[in-house]
């Protein structure tokens, strides 16, 4: 396109030229002829002059044309050639995607016949698996129904067991109720003499040493009189002085603890039993080695609801409040008494709270433990038996722990001599057996009796 223009222009150049020769030309004719032939000889010869240097460039033109029409060419055949190799590459490219894509269909249908034959297998395996599952089933209905007609069977034979244990307990009942009768004859015709004993021996000491100020001895108690002797609902309140300010025997109100404790569970596992003590945080005893025994907590509920079996409470008059509101929160159905240990000085220093308890609302059985402290914070103040009474039935019993491992026979003689062991601690020795004789052993309260009813039934 350049060597076009560059010759238009040369061109254009030319004919004006000639058109500049022509306007020259035109005057010079006018002129005068002599002149005129001259100048038009010398611009003929310019025109001339300059027709030569025209077609000189024009030739040059001509060559400058022909070398960059060869260099387009030439840059033509290299795109041409680029584009050619381009286009085999292209060529080259799209024949091996061809032979991929052949590869990978042939891939692909190896891979749809492989998996088909996969699935077919999994699909006669899901039939079989289905087949074996019905069999199972039908195994297991099978076995459920021979089962279920075993169960009915079973409970067929239960119940008929039932019905002849029910038998067999009527016939126990009945011949248990013939012994406690026999029994209870016996009883009753030992207390009336240990009774009748008893008032002569009183009577004797009367009207030897006149003491006005001495209550006649209760009489012993006796049991319920009349009705079936089927157990009834029994709980127990422990009261355990377990403080550090004195230094009494721990381990000998631990030892009779866990006694009672078995005693009470052989005799009415269904008792409810809970515990309160007065002790510091620095005590000598661990509070673990109060909580009952395991056939207890186990089998019965903690009695009185919120009250946890071993609460520690500082202050004795806590304690008797906090016993206060155990007793009240009993439910009528229940007998309760309330076993204390304590030591000789808590006794003398707090024995008037416990009365009020006692006259107010259950029995109260006190043991009480020697301690060498206690002369120091007391005195020597002499010991002696608490007796409280409501209606002239004794509620509070207190004894020594001396005297818990004695002959109780003994124990019985000595009460005849002397008021210190009033009959309360043979009561003790009924409802929690110890160490019995036999005479107590044959004679002992059945598992139901009450010592405030029977009492109050003599």
């Amino acid at each position: 396109m350049d060597s076009d223009k560059e010759t238009v222009s040369w061109m254009r150049r030319f004919c004006n030229v000639f058109v500049h020769a022509a306007v020259i030309s035109g005057p010079a004719i006018n002129c005068a002829v002599a002149g005129a032939i001259v100048d038009h000889r010398n611009t003929l010869q310019q025109l001339a002059r300059e027709l030569g240097t025209a077609k000189e460039d024009l030739r040059r033109l001509e060559i400058k044309s022909r070398e960059i029409a060869a260099k387009e060419a030439t840059r033509h055949e290299r795109e041409l050639s680029r584009v050619r190799a381009a286009l085999d590459r292209s060529v080259d490219e799209v024949a091996h995607l061809k032979q991929l894509r052949e590869l990978d269909c042939k891939e692909r249908d190896v891979q749809e016949t492989r998996h088909e034959g996969e699935l077919k297998r999994l699909l006669s395996l899901v039939d079989e698996l289905e087949k074996r599952e019905r069999i199972n089933q039908s195994k297991r209905n099978d076995e459920v129904n021979e089962r279920r007609r075993a169960l009915e069977t079973a409970t067929i034979q239960i119940s008929e067991l039932k019905e002849m244990g029910n038998r067999d307990r009527v016939d126990m009942n009945t011949v248990s109720a013939y012994y406690d009768d026999h029994f209870q004859n016996l009883r009753l015709q030992h207390e009336k003499e240990i009774q009748q004993r008893a008032r002569a021996h009183q009577e004797q000491i009367q009207a030897k040493h006149p003491k006005p100020e001495l209550h006649e001895l209760p009489d012993a108690p006796t049991r319920l009189s009349q009705g079936n002797q089927s157990p009834c609902n029994e709980a127990v309140l422990f009261s355990i002085d377990l403080s550090s300010s004195v230094g009494s025997d721990y381990s000998a109100m631990i030892a009779l603890y866990k006694r009672i404790v078995s005693a009470i569970n052989i005799r009415n596992p269904s008792a409810k039993i809970a515990v309160i003590c007065h002790s510091q945080e620095e005590g000598p005893v661990p509070m673990k080695v109060l909580q009952p025994f395991e056939s207890i907590t186990t089998g019965t509920e903690i009695l009185l609801d919120q009250i946890p079996l071993g609460t520690s409470y500082e202050r004795h008059d806590a304690v008797i409040v906090e016993a206060k509101t155990m007793i009240d929160r009993i439910p009528p159905r229940y007998e309760c008494r309330m076993i204390m240990l304590r030591d000789n000085g808590f006794f003398l220093s707090h024995d008037y709270i416990y009365a009020e308890l006692a006259a107010d609302f259950i029995p109260i059985y006190v043991v009480q433990f020697e301690s060498s402290g206690i002369d120091k914070d007391f005195g020597s103040r002499p010991r002696r038996v608490v007796q409280y009474s409501r209606g002239g039935t004794p509620t509070l019993y207190h004894m020594d722990w001396e005297d818990m491992g004695r002959d109780p026979e003994t124990l019985g003689r000595e009460a005849r001599d002397r008021v210190s062991h009033p009959p309360s601690f043979y009561l003790l020795l009924q409802w929690f057996p110890l160490r019995l004789p036999s005479v107590l052993t044959r004679l002992k309260l059945p598992r139901c009796q009450s010592p405030t009813k029977g009492l109050q039934s003599s």
